[in-house]
C-alpha cells in the first residue's frame, strides 16, 4: 500500500447533435468495442506518480479544496499551468523547494513532474490550437471534448 496518483485524460463520446469539437470520440468507433454497455467516454492515464508527498498535496490544497479524500476532481488547464511554473522555479532555485513544495517533496519529483506536465500541455496545445496559454477563447466546456482529472489512492 502507498500513495499513487494519477492524471486521467477523459475523452467523451460524441453524442450531442451539432457537437463541433473533433476530439470527442464518434459513437461508430465506440460501437466497435462490441459492448452492450452505454459508453459516456474514455478514460486514459497520461500521468502516474508512486509516493510524491509534495506533488500531492499541492494538488489537494488547490484541486480538491483541501480534502484528501481519493475522490477523482476535475483538473483546470490553469492549475496544470501554475504547476508547471512551479516545478520549473524549483528546478531554477532548488532552495525554493521547501516553500513551494513543503510536503516531503525531492527534486526527482519535481524534474519528473516538470516534464511530465509540460508534456502534457504541448498535447493539449496541439489539440485546441493555443501556443501559449491556455486561457484563450476556444476551450470547450467541462464535459465536452476533453477533460483532464487527478485522481489518487492508497
Amino acid at each position: 500500500m502507498g500513495l499513487d496518483m494519477y492524471i486521467y485524460v477523459r475523452y467523451h463520446v460524441h453524442t450531442l447533435s451539432g457537437n463541433d469539437y473533433e476530439h470527442n470520440i464518434d459513437k461508430e468507433l465506440v460501437g466497435k468495442l462490441n459492448t452492450p454497455f452505454e459508453v459516456d467516454y474514455v478514460l486514459c492515464e497520461a500521468v502516474y506518480w508512486r509516493k510524491a508527498w509534495g506533488i500531492h498535496n499541492w494538488l489537494v490544497k488547490r484541486v480538491q479544496e483541501g480534502k484528501d479524500d481519493c475522490a477523482t476532481y476535475y483538473l483546470s488547464i490553469e492549475t496544470l499551468e501554475e504547476l508547471l511554473k512551479e516545478c520549473r522555479e524549483v528546478i531554477d532555485d532548488p532552495e525554493l523547494l521547501d516553500e513551494l513544495f513543503p510536503e516531503a517533496c525531492d527534486m526527482h519529483e519535481i524534474t519528473y513532474t516538470e516534464q511530465k506536465i509540460s508534456g502534457l500541455l504541448k498535447w493539449y496545445c496541439d489539440i485546441y490550437g493555443k501556443r501559449k496559454t491556455m486561457n484563450a477563447v476556444g476551450i470547450p466546456p467541462k464535459g465536452v471534448g476533453i477533460d483532464l482529472e487527478y485522481h489518487s489512492s492508497w
